[in-house]
């Protein structure tokens, strides 16, 4: 019987943190809104001034002689298709330090923090950074398949848990020694 009250204030706790979590989506878009207007007016603004304005007609006339764009075989084009796959470089080389480095609340990049804790953790953002804390003090990628499999229940062949898996076994592969 003295379990009843204390679920219904967990619930309403939970439905209250939710709903301020809602207020500040809800005022991050309406302020959104406030400056998408005001740029939109401004523009408009802009726009119905610009209808006004006189064109300067040059009325000179002393002008100097006109000058000729170089010709074609004149101008060298330098070529560029190199820089995308420099930039694929890079953004491979900070996802691998990402999911390589010792400190595991990094290793994660943002998608796959929102990824993991939408189909992993159901939203629970405080049960995913327990979890995270939880395996970060544990000695070997073992430890946490049993820990993840057998104690949360979580499925081995959903691709989710694979790809969680495999981070995290980066995780431990880069973790010095001394630390394990």
């Amino acid at each position: 019987m003295n379990n009843i009250p204390h679920n219904i204030s967990d619930e309403l706790s939970l439905i209250q943190s939710d709903l301020m979590a809602l207020l500040r989506r809800v005022n991050n878009l309406q302020q959104r809104i406030a400056e998408m207007t005001e740029k939109a007016d401004n523009a408009i603004v802009e726009d119905e001034t610009a209808q006004y304005i006189e064109p300067v007609v040059d009325t000179k006339q002393d002008c100097e002689p006109e000058t000729y764009a170089p010709e074609a075989s004149e101008i060298s084009i330098p070529d560029k298709t190199n820089e995308p796959e420099e930039e694929t470089d890079a953004f491979e080389e900070q996802t691998e330090y990402m999911q390589t480095t010792p400190r595991l609340q990094i290793a994660l990049s943002i998608n796959d923090r929102f990824r993991f804790r939408r189909e992993l953790f159901a939203n629970d953002d405080a049960d995913m950074a327990d979890t995270l804390d939880l395996i970060s003090a544990m000695k070997s990628i073992g430890e946490v398949e049993d820990y993840l499999i057998d104690d949360l229940g979580w499925d081995r062949d959903n691709d989710e848990v694979r790809l969680f898996l495999s981070i995290i076994g980066r995780h431990f592969s880069s973790k010095p020694s001394h630390l394990l």
